[in-house]
């Protein structure tokens, strides 16, 4: 019975250097990307602070004017007038 060696002895794999250079390539992509993707997070992770920030004020000034009719509109407006009517401003 004949067998090739050439079909036993051939090896379909990657050699070390190019297995080096993907890996170069890939964390070099990485190093250009990742910090874009943590600004992108910090950014989000602020802007979802200052909404839920902003609605908790919101209601507590609902639940102000609900309990005891006062608008702190008209409370701005006011302080507005008397700091420029004292000279503050």
């Amino acid at each position: 019975m004949y067998i090739n060696k050439q079909i036993i002895c051939d090896n379909n794999a990657f050699t070390l250097a190019e297995v080096l250079i993907t890996l170069g390539i890939i964390g070099v992509v990485a190093a250009m990307t990742i910090p874009t993707l943590m600004t992108n997070i910090n950014g989000a992770k602020y802007r979802n602070q200052f909404k839920k920030s902003l609605s908790t004020l919101n209601q507590a000034v609902r639940m102000n004017k609900a309990n005891f009719d006062f608008d702190f509109a008209d409370f701005a407006v006011d302080f507005e007038l008397s700091a420029n009517f004292l000279g503050a401003a």
